[in-house]
Order: C-alpha cells, then sequence, then structure tokens
C-alpha cells in the first residue's frame, strides 16, 4: 500500500496575518516514489562529501520524502565544465531526482535542467539540487520546465556561497504543469554574490508557488531576484522573496522586483516581498509592477494594424523573452523560442 506524507512547503521565514494564506502551502505527496530517469546523469568516481546539511527554498518538510537515487558531483578546482540533464516525464517515467553539486575554488559552472513531457494520468516531477560554491567559484543554473498537465512539478533548491563565490539562477517556468519551487541561498562568504531570473507563464488553471530566500551572514554580500510573468484565464500564482540581512552583513546589498501582466480577468496574483534587517550599513529593495495591458499602448497598436489580441501577446512574449536572453546556450534558447512559439501561440519567434 502505498504511503504518503503530508507537507508544509514554501514557508516564509516570518509569518503575515495568516488569513491571508500566504504563510506556506501543503501538499500530500507519496514518501517512497519510483526514480526519475535522467539524460545525462553521472556520479563524480571518489565523491565523498555530503550537503545533507543545507537547507532548501522548499524546507525542512522535503527532508520527508525518500529520495530514491541521489548524484553527487565535485567539480575541480580552477576548471569549466557545462552539464546538460533531460528530464523526460509520461506514464513510465515519474518520480524524484536530487543532486549534490561542489564547487572547488575558481571553478566555472554551467549546468542545465530540461524537464519536459506529457501524461495521461496524474504524475509527479520532484527534483532536489544542493551545491556548495568554494571561493571564487561561479555557477549557472538553468531550469527550464515544459511539463504539461495533470503533472506537479516540485523544484527544491539549497545553496551555500563562500568568499567571491558566484550563484546565478536562470528559471523559466513554461508548461501547464502545476509548479511549486523554492531556493534558499546563503551568501556566507565576503563579497559573495546571488541572482535570479525567473521567467513564468500560467494559463488556463494552472498554479505556481514561489519561495525565494537570500540570507546575508557577511560584509559585502550582493543579491538580486528578478521575476517576469504573465497570468492568463483562471491562474494562480504566489511569489514569495525575502532578502535577510543577519548581523555580520555590512555594506551589503539585496534588491528584488517582480513584473506581472495579467492577461486574464479572473487570473489570481499574490505577492509577498520581504526585507529583513539586523543590521545598519546595508541597502535593501523590493517592487512590483502588477497590471493589465496599458490601454495607450494596444490603442497605439491597434492604429498600426495589430488587433489586441496579438498585442496582448507580444506583450507577453516580452515578459518571457527578458529572461530567455539570459539562458546562454542558443541551442537550448531556441528550443524555448519554438515552444513558446508552437505551444503557447505567441507569436512568431525573432
Amino acid at each position: 500500500m502505498e504511503q504518503f506524507v503530508n507537507l508544509e512547503i514554501n514557508t516564509l521565514p516570518v509569518p503575515t496575518w495568516n488569513q491571508l494564506s500566504m504563510n506556506n502551502t501543503k501538499i500530500a505527496l507519496s514518501a517512497y516514489p519510483p526514480e526519475l530517469r535522467v539524460i545525462g546523469e553521472e556520479v563524480a568516481a571518489g565523491t565523498t562529501f555530503s550537503l545533507e546539511k543545507i537547507a532548501t527554498g522548499m524546507g525542512e518538510s522535503m527532508r520527508q520524502l525518500q529520495m530514491p537515487k541521489k548524484i553527487s558531483i565535485c567539480i575541480k578546482e580552477n576548471t569549466k565544465v557545462q552539464k546538460t540533464w533531460e528530464i523526460l516525464c509520461d506514464e513510465n517515467n515519474e518520480g524524484y531526482f536530487a543532486s549534490e553539486i561542489r564547487a572547488m575554488p575558481q571553478s566555472d559552472t554551467t549546468i542545465f535542467q530540461f524537464i519536459s513531457g506529457t501524461k495521461a494520468t496524474e504524475g509527479v516531477c520532484a527534483l532536489q539540487t544542493k551545491m556548495k560554491l568554494e571561493e571564487y567559484s561561479h555557477v549557472k543554473l538553468v531550469q527550464i520546465q515544459l511539463l504539461e498537465k495533470p503533472f506537479r512539478f516540485l523544484n527544491d533548491i539549497g545553496v551555500s556561497c563562500e568568499k567571491n563565490a558566484q550563484f546565478e539562477l536562470i528559471q523559466l517556468f513554461l508548461g501547464d504543469a502545476d509548479t511549486y519551487t523554492g531556493c534558499y541561498t546563503v551568501l556566507n562568504g565576503k563579497k559573495s554574490q546571488f541572482s535570479a531570473d525567473i521567467g513564468y507563464y500560467a494559463k488556463g488553471n494552472r498554479k505556481i508557488d514561489m519561495n525565494y530566500i537570500a540570507d546575508h551572514l557577511s560584509p559585502k554580500t550582493e543579491s538580486q531576484i528578478r521575476a517576469n510573468g504573465v497570468l492568463d484565464d483562471t491562474s494562480q500564482k504566489i511569489f514569495r522573496g525575502t532578502i535577510d540581512f543577519k548581523n555580520g552583513s555590512s555594506g551589503s546589498v539585496g534588491a528584488e522586483t517582480e513584473n506581472i501582466l495579467i492577461l486574464g480577468e479572473k487570473a489570481i496574483n499574490r505577492t509577498v516581498p520581504l526585507i529583513l534587517c539586523a543590521e545598519e550599513d546595508v541597502q535593501g529593495s523590493h517592487g512590483a509592477s502588477i497590471g493589465q495591458p496599458d490601454e495607450d499602448v494596444l490603442y497605439y497598436m491597434g492604429t498600426r494594424g495589430i488587433s489586441e489580441t496579438e498585442a496582448c501577446c507580444l506583450l507577453a512574449r516580452s515578459k518571457i523573452d527578458a529572461v530567455c536572453r539570459r539562458i546562454g546556450d542558443e541551442s537550448i534558447r531556441c528550443r524555448v523560442e519554438k515552444y513558446l512559439t508552437e505551444v503557447m501561440r505567441f507569436g512568431k519567434s525573432n
């Protein structure tokens, strides 16, 4: 008999008014899922490290899940590496997959995680990624999710950055699957940096639930969280973004921004920006731009023969393209643009 666990995920570091139902999210998942097959996986020979203690964005509750397989990779010092993992989901391939990555000093790593597939019945695709970035290392993690309903997608990330380390996160959530994602980045070392660029498109009754936390522990650390999204039809989205300046983080800078285009009259948007501060000499900022297409813009485009529907498509496409341009790999970027053109009806790709 299959066992299920009830999880409280994406919990805010400091709770807000409980009646808003934004402090966390509750879901039920199988405690012992099948193994998720991944194309391009590898296990580094002689790897002995463990990143078990690193906290993740979806929270401690995720530890209840028994990940059937874990990949451990150590990136050697002074090397430049690129890895691509293809995760293809269908009726014969669902489950959980965990990876641990240790980037040694002065290494430069780019990791692409491409998640796609369809399924006739309900399924779950859950990823957990933990990373430790040693001094002067750089890791760029690019995640592209094109899963279709009725899949549920869970994406859990935890990162620790030492002195002068740089963690760069690029995420595109474009498929129809309900999406739950969290990223917790701890800036342990002086002058360490974290940047996140998130793009999402929600249509139908899709749900997107996000939780991003930047924990500043050392002096002169930097974080920047940017999200661009589109809500159509009756979709729902909640974005939690927290910048936490702890004691000892003097001279640090953190900023978070979100730009949301709402196309559906019944779409629901919830945004929770938090700046926590226990240090005086810091700079923190947050802002959100939320609204429907500007009437003046629609009128201007209409005078040039562009219908309102086409204009809305172009405006929505521009939100996603802003993140696509940061992917870096030309073949993967073209693959995403083709998906946008053929499946999401955003008009012709440039």
